[in-house]
């Protein structure tokens, strides 16, 4: 009976990643958010295949220079770029095109979890593990943004799933050719990437030890992951410009301070994973729980991959600026790893008779996944009422756009709140400023009226600032609408 049951399971398993891709293929649309991001991947990956390199690196140099502080890299790593050149030399300029090739990382991330963690875990908890991330509406609705989190998270945890499931069978040196790829991948993507050689290194160490005879064969068999990841990043780098090497830039603005501040930040987010389920706090303390007391029961076999998330939540730490639950996305999965092994754990010591101990851990999985599904069948139900505004493909943001480019000369410069996505849709030089001395030594002053969204308020002149430079006549209107102002300024000729 328990072998039909887990043959059952293990189909069952692959339910989940057919919900979720249909789920996200019919909820995605030509939206986005202002961001900022998305416009540096897109720029730069346009700019490769028009062969403009040069002036992208130019436009991007002065927003970087110009802005009231560093807001991005020169280039950003290649790895989630190429794909989108890919797709803009194949489609054009089409964002459902860029966003399904995330949908595709997901789905491709979602068949690795229904597998990574089998050997450790029963399949019951392996399958909840899937579907908390296949029916988690916070992750359904990411699939709709422009982001490098999702093909990032797709190619760390297909590394991390062979140095966890494969890297011991040496002698199948296809897992490690794979792996030294994916490590790669995941470094072109995100500079943290270089993260996964901890787990590697620590692994192989162990592998090591353990073996006994013809230690010279394992270790060429090792070997190949490392060779393979290492040439294949330097034959990278001598195609593309550096990407992420401003990122240090940022890592010099972090303090202790703001280490700690970061920390309670992180902490208040977390229960966001899972979204708006009732007493969702709650829920986060209790997995956190079950969470270290997996971590105190399997520490000493599973160091390299408690090292990996101790890595990844130490840069999010040392990295001066807030970026919300994404940052956590990578170690999430391996949180969740041991809040199962600590409540399988905490099932099998209790006192309670075998039918009580599944529902111990039924239960509670059921409610969350019940309340996720409801929550989606909502949305996808009330999608056609749900209308998305202040966004750069909005159409207010596209009629300044095409303002923009019929009445300002190629060389102006512009100050905005977003100004990498205003070089992106716009080809003018722009960069963001605070100080009315500065943003008078532009052309152009581009001012956002819905300052609620995305940081505008931060990120622009206030409107007690802005109304004493127009009575000074410093500044002068010239477009308006219901989303923005556009004013020249008195250095414009």
């Amino acid at each position: 009976m328990n072998k039909k049951v887990n043959k059952y399971l293990k189909y069952l398993a692959y339910l989940p990643v057919v919900y979720a891709f249909i789920f996200v293929f019919l909820i995605l649309d030509g939206w986005q958010d202002w961001g900022g991001d998305f416009a540096g991947y897109l720029g730069q990956a346009i700019a490769f295949v028009n062969g403009d390199l040069e002036t992208y690196r130019t436009n991007n140099t002065y927003t970087m220079n110009e802005s009231e502080r560093v807001i991005g890299p020169i280039f950003y790593p290649w790895g989630y770029s190429v794909p989108i050149a890919l797709l803009y030399k194949t489609f054009g300029f089409n964002i459902l095109y860029f966003k399904f090739f995330s949908l595709l990382s997901f789905t491709i991330f979602l068949l690795l979890l229904t597998k990574i963690f089998s050997k450790y875990l029963s399949q019951i908890s392996c399958l909840s593990i899937t579907m908390l991330f296949a029916f988690n509406p916070f992750m359904l609705d990411y699939n709709n943004l422009l982001r490098s989190d999702l093909p990032f998270l797709f190619s760390s945890v297909l590394a991390m799933y062979i140095i966890m499931n494969k890297r011991n069978e040496s002698t199948q040196k296809s897992h490690s050719l794979i792996l030294g790829f994916s490590i790669a991948i995941s470094f072109f993507i995100r500079s943290n990437g270089l993260f996964l050689f901890i787990p590697l290194i620590v692994r192989d160490l162990e592998i090591i030890k353990k073996e006994k005879t013809n230690k010279k064969k394992l270790f060429g068999s090792l070997n190949t992951a490392y060779i393979v990841s290492i040439v294949t990043i330097i034959f990278w780098r001598f195609i593309f410009p550096a990407g992420g090497s401003s990122h240090f830039q940022f890592l010099k603005q972090g303090s202790l301070n703001r280490a700690n501040q970061l920390l309670g930040d992180y902490l208040e987010v977390l229960p966001s994973f899972i979204g708006t389920v009732p007493y969702s706090k709650i829920w986060t303390l209790i997995a956190a729980l079950f969470a270290i007391f997996g971590i105190c029961l399997r520490f000493k076999e599973d160091k390299y991959i408690i090292l990996y998330v101790l890595a990844n939540l130490g840069i999010i730490l040392i990295w001066p600026s807030y970026q919300g639950l994404r940052f956590l996305l990578p170690v999430i999965p391996f949180l969740l790893f041991y809040t199962f092994v600590g409540i399988e754990q905490t099932i099998t010591l209790s006192p309670l008779s075998k039918n009580w101990k599944k529902y111990l851990l039924y239960l509670p999985v059921i409610y969350l996944l019940g309340t996720f599904l409801y929550q989606g069948i909502h949305y996808l139900t009330n999608k056609s009422s749900m209308v998305k505004t202040h966004g750069p493909f909005e159409e207010s943001s596209q009629e300044l756009f095409e303002y923009v480019k019929t009445h300002t000369a190629e060389d102006a410069t512009i100050v905005f709140f977003k100004p990498r996505v205003f070089t992106l849709l716009t080809g003018r030089r722009s960069f963001y400023h605070t100080d009315p001395d500065h943003i008078l030594e532009a052309d152009y002053l581009c001012f956002y009226l819905q300052s609620h969204v995305d940081g505008a308020n931060y990120f622009q002149i206030s409107p007690e600032k802005m109304q004493k430079l127009y009575e000074k006549q410093k500044i002068l209107l010239i477009y308006k609408s219901k989303d923005f102002l556009l004013f020249e300024t008195k250095t414009q000729k």
